[in-house]
Formats: structure tokens, sequence, C-alpha cells
């Protein structure tokens, strides 16, 4: 059960961080951000966001990096506090987790009429997302915990961005 949670929540602290501060504030300079600024503006723009057909990638290269990172991290702390298989069972259900999970979620919200649509609970996941691609927030994809504790959840546009 641990290696589920903590996969879970390791997953969403740092996709949550690696998507605000990197590609979005451009943490590790323009490359990465300007890939994921491409995602939103040019491949999903507002008027564009969802594609009846499938999904089209924005060969995010950038996750990969992070999940190497984690994996360094998760490990590093899990061997100094002698729970080495504590910390495999945290990276490996971070990565199924961040794979299957959140990935999916992420893909379903830009295919219109998505099989998920039926469910509300999806339907307002998806408005929270569509949300991210017009402000700054909901870095999040699949809970809205994560913006919640950072400050940096948004339920509407705001009305300054509204009149724009």
């Amino acid at each position: 059960m641990v290696g589920i949670g903590g996969g879970v929540a390791i997953s969403e602290f740092f996709g949550w961080l690696w998507h605000w501060g990197v590609e979005h504030r451009g943490w590790f300079g323009d490359k990465i951000r300007d890939a994921h600024v491409h995602h939103h503006y040019v491949v999903y723009p507002m008027e564009r966001i969802r594609r009846p057909e499938y999904y089209i990638s924005s060969n995010s290269w950038s996750w990969y990096v992070l999940a190497g990172l984690v994996t360094a991290f998760v490990l590093s702390i899990s061997y100094v506090v002698g729970q080495i298989l504590g910390g495999i069972a945290v990276v490996v259900c971070g990565a199924l987790y961040g794979r299957f999970i959140v990935n999916n979620f992420h893909e379903a919200f830009h295919i219109a009429g998505h099989p998920l649509t039926f469910s509300d609970w999806f339907r307002k996941l998806r408005h929270y997302h569509d949300l991210h691609h017009l402000v700054n927030g909901n870095y999040g994809i699949v809970s809205m915990l994560i913006d919640r504790v950072f400050g940096t959840f948004v339920k509407q546009v705001p009305r300054s961005a509204r009149q724009e």
C-alpha cells in the first residue's frame, strides 16, 4: 500500500512541480518550455482544444527526464533510510500511475466525444484542464488537490481574462 500511495503522491507532486516550474516558468531553459507552449497554442489552442479522431502527441520527452530525476531522488532517499524495496515500489507505482493514468487522462481531455465524457467527474476535470490552456493554473492532470495545496487551482476564468 505504501508503494501505491507513495507512487501516486510522488507522481502528483513532482508532476505538478515539473509542469509549473519547467514547462511554464522555464527553469531549465526555453527548449522544454517552448515544446509545451507549442502544445498549448499550436497543436491544441482553445478553438481546437479537442480533436475528433485521436490525440496528437506533444512529443514531450522532458517527462522522461523528470522520471529519471525522480527515480534517482526516491531511490537515493530510500537507500539512505534502509528501505530500498519500498523505494523501488514507490518508483514503480509512480511510473505506472504517470504512464497509464495521468497520460491517458490527458489524452482523453483532448479527444472530442471520448467515452469518459458520460461522467460528470471527468467533464469537471476536463473543464479544469481546459482552463489550464487559458490561464496560469491547474497544473495537475488527474487531481486538482496539488493545485489547491499550492494555490494554483483555478475554478473558472478570471473576470480580467474574460474581458480580453
